[in-house]
């Protein structure tokens, strides 16, 4: 018996030194495959045969995920044994000790690394789906230094959470064929190089919802994915970034059009780590190349926080005017059912104002009938200003998530690009409408009064402009963050946002375009300028029309003189411009160039300046002027077909000229030629008048009746509900632009053809929000200053009161001004009984 139990203990002690010696010589062979790689050098030998012989221990347990009852054995078909991995240290709670951590990672690590060396697969032509496995893992090791924390360092939350994504890498084949997906998910989300690379491509913005959807809760793991988007620079020099950010505070079209390829990715981590761990692994890791991050803004999906105080104020104040619409469109249809006219004159009047519904029939009314003293054609004009002024800044804002950056210069290389290059011009257009519609109105005011009422006059810009302006600005100060979504919503948040709180005040006072070359004086030099910056227009255009009664009355007290001293005004505001281009030796208009400082010199000097932008704006005097004088002289009215053609061709070949002149030195590629100063002189101070007087042409040809088919399409009955809307979709396109370009999920592929189609999906959203903007601001605010200061205004809308309101079309802006009347604004009826909320 003795003899007989020595056997099987022997044979025992006999299959030990057989595989003891098998271990050994599996253990050689491993140390040779991945002994070159540096990944495996910190690991200790013993340490890899302790892993992959981790399932002879008898404590060794399989990973547990929310899978329970899955089989998590990895199986390969080159490789005769089968691995399990035991679930060591998943508390958080054990994995306290430094070395412990460390040797733990080292051992995942190296895991992946053996793994992604004896993967099979990548000999085939082309990446097959059946191979994702294999590529995210071998992107997870090339990539994790800069897209994930040190899990030595990270609080305990995160380094177990890390631990178990390093886990579940190593099983991933069976955790997607137990439809466990969330580690492929996370890899799959980051941004990585794509094709494209050398057009530009460079914006790796990774995808945002499959980060953010992510959600684990398993024994070892409890988060949700977290996006973080990184922006990086060259290190202990960051005026790079800063510049650029600067060039987004600036409403200028030549600043955006620049290609630039931005230095930035995405990243998803687990929702427990930090983004101050995730900036120190990431800047050690870029410190040898000489960078370091510049921004580092992370988000996870419906974030559980409060609401600040401003956005409590929005969401009250704006439920609170919902509430007065309501009430004021009920009161209003109830009247109008029951004959309530008792109604209509007590004080209830005050809020029928408000009513949504008299509004509305006011904004789309169509008038067809013919009035020789209607300016019909100035609808057409506006309007397709306005969509001249979408198109361009469609094609400026949206120039930082091209996906083809280095192909823009041939993009713009065509001669027709010129109508974008140039759409300034269309800012020209409105300056002159307004100077035409002010001197009409200041004219008449005279001529029937007698006298000018300069409180009227400044009053009526105020209440005209201010309130549309007022609540655009508290809605953008407030609610609009909770609206902006995706991968640069923080960006968003802490970048404009903060800006146009800090800065609303800079739009409501009309002085925005003279504080943006102060911005860096200021401190703003990390947030927006201000909450509406193309509110730069109605700045220069009210302090304009501030001055404009200096130079008109003297046309209505001494006709000669007057017109000696508005020529007078007009050469200087020829000559301004055009020195200062010479003196400081500056672009003579806007121009496609990667040279951000030469452009923002123009910006500031030219550009944004009264003293320079009143060219046009003053031919529009002499336009309203020469319409006024022929009012009384019908003789005056009377050309002649020679001059007919002759006033056409002038006024299409000056616009040509104007448009297409510099089209040879308006070439962001390199080798353009440069102007001369002689000709940039000259074309900087000739150009914008230039403009203007070829428009003039067409209005003033258009309403004495030689404009045939022009004048029938301007003057088309179907403009005017839009031509009503142009001022508030002036003041609500650009930040609708900014809030879309915020909420790109993807870099899109730059063209023309998809510029357009944007704009166009642009424009259609813009209507809406300009239609509710109307509704709560202007229209209600005009029909308040009606009830308030023309209480005796005539019954019929051709009678003339005894004070006129005097009309402008402000800005890209003064919406409508003055006429957004059923009706266009005419020389007889220059105050618009038809404005939208009015009764």
């Amino acid at each position: 018996m003795a003899s007989t139990s020595r056997v099987p203990v022997m044979a025992v002690c006999l299959l030990l030194q057989i595989l003891a010696s098998l271990a050994a010589c599996d253990s050689g062979r491993s140390e040779e495959k991945v002994g070159g790689r540096e990944v495996m050098m910190a690991v200790p030998r013993s340490a890899l045969l302790d892993r992959l012989h981790l399932s002879t221990r008898p404590n060794s347990k399989p990973l547990q995920t929310k899978h329970p009852d899955a089989n998590h054995r990895r199986r390969k078909g080159f490789q005769e044994e089968n691995l399990v991995l035991e679930e060591r240290n998943s508390d958080p709670a054990k994995i306290h000790r430094e070395e412990d951590v460390v040797q733990e990672l080292a051992n995942l690590q190296a895991i992946l690394a053996n793994q992604v060396e004896e993967d099979r697969g990548f000999d085939v032509p082309l990446p097959l789906p059946e191979m994702k496995e294999k590529y995210t893992r071998r992107s997870f090791l090339n990539l994790v230094p800069l897209y994930l924390p040190d899990a030595q360092r990270a609080n305990a939350e995160c380094r177990r959470d890390l631990l178990a994504l390093y886990r579940s890498l190593i099983v991933l084949e069976e955790l997607v064929k137990n439809g466990t997906m969330w580690p492929l998910q996370m890899v799959d989300s980051w941004g990585k190089f794509a094709d494209g690379m050398l057009v530009g491509n460079l914006n790796l913005m990774g995808f945002f919802r499959e980060c953010v959807r992510i959600s684990v809760t398993q024994d070892d793991a409890d988060f949700r994915g977290q996006y973080c988007f990184l922006s990086y620079g060259a290190s202990k020099n960051t005026s790079n970034v800063t510049d650029e950010r600067q060039d987004l505070r600036t409403p200028m079209l030549s600043t955006m059009m620049h290609p630039s390829l931005p230095t930035t990715y995405a990243t998803c981590m687990p929702s427990t780590c930090t983004r101050d761990e995730l900036r120190d692994t990431v800047n050690e890791a870029l410190a040898p190349a000489g960078y370091e991050l510049t921004l580092v803004q992370c988000q996870v999906e419906h974030p559980q926080r409060a609401f600040s105080a401003d956005e409590i104020f929005g969401i009250v104040f704006f439920s609170v005017l919902a509430a007065v619409l309501v009430i004021a469109t009920f009161l209003d249809v109830w009247s109008e059912c029951f004959q309530q006219q008792t109604l209509r004159k007590g004080p209830a009047k005050y809020l029928l104002v408000f009513s949504v519904s008299h509004n509305l029939q006011k904004l789309f009314h169509l008038d067809t009938s013919k009035n020789p003293g209607v300016i019909s054609c100035l609808h057409g004009i506006r309007f397709l200003s306005i969509c001249w002024v979408v198109l361009g800044h469609q094609y400026a804002y949206s120039v930082y998530l091209a996906s083809n950056p280095l192909e823009l210069p041939e993009l713009a290389k065509p001669a027709a690009f010129q109508i974008i290059a140039n759409g300034d011009l269309s800012v020209d257009t409105f300056f002159l409408m307004s100077g035409t519609l002010v001197c009409l109105s200041v004219l008449k005011q005279m001529s029937q009064a007698g006298k000018f009422n300069a409180a009227l006059y400044y009053l009526h810009r105020i209440t005209r402009l201010l309130p549309p302006i007022a609540m655009a600005d508290a809605f953008l100060a407030t609610v609009s963050g909770l609206l902006v979504t995706g991968p640069l919503a923080e960006l968003y948040r802490s970048f404009y946002l903060k800006g146009c709180r800090h800065s609303w005040w800079m739009d409501v006072t009309f002085i925005s375009n003279l504080l943006f070359p102060h911005l860096a004086d200021m401190g703003k030099t990390n947030e927006g300028a201000t909450c509406l910056p193309q509110c730069w227009y109605t700045g220069v255009d009210t302090q304009l029309y501030i001055l404009m009664p200096l130079v008109l009355l003297p046309l209505y007290y001494r006709k000669k003189q007057g017109r000696l001293w508005l020529a007078f005004w007009t050469a200087a505001s020829l000559a301004v411009p055009g020195a200062i281009v010479g003196a400081y030796d500056l672009w003579p208009a806007s121009m496609l160039s990667s040279d951000t400082e030469a452009s923002l010199q123009y910006n500031y000097k030219v550009y944004l300046t009264p003293w320079c932008r009143a060219s046009p704006y003053l031919v529009g005097l002499w336009t309203g002027y020469i319409l006024h004088t022929a009012k009384n002289s019908p003789e005056y009215r009377k050309l002649t077909a020679s001059q007919v053609w002759a006033g056409w061709a002038a006024a299409i070949g000056v616009a040509l000229a104007v448009v297409f002149g510099i089209a040879r030195y308006n070439d962001p590629s390199p080798g353009t030629p440069q102007m001369t100063l002689a000709e940039a002189v000259l074309y900087g101070a000739l150009h914008r008048a230039a403009w203007a007087a070829a428009v003039a042409w067409v209005i003033v040809a258009c309403h004495w009746g030689y404009g045939g088919p022009v004048d029938w399409f301007l003057s088309h009955p179907c403009w005017q509900p839009l031509s009503r809307l142009t001022y508030c979709i002036y003041l609500t396109s650009l930040p609708i632009q900014f809030a879309l370009q915020y909420s790109t999920m993807r870099p899109h592929y730059y063209t023309n053809l998809a510029k357009i189609q944007e704009t166009c999906g642009v424009l259609f959203i813009v209507i809406l929000v300009s239609v509710a903007l109307t509704l709560v601001s202007e229209a209600p605010i005009l029909g308040l200053e009606k009830l308030l200061l023309r209480p005796s205004a005539p019954k019929s809308q051709h009678e003339t009161p005894a004070t006129i309101m005097p009309d402008e079309l402000s800005s890209v802006s003064s919406a409508n001004t003055e006429e957004c009347s059923a009706c266009a604004q005419s020389e007889d009826s220059p105050r618009c009984d038809q404005v939208p909320g009015n009764s």
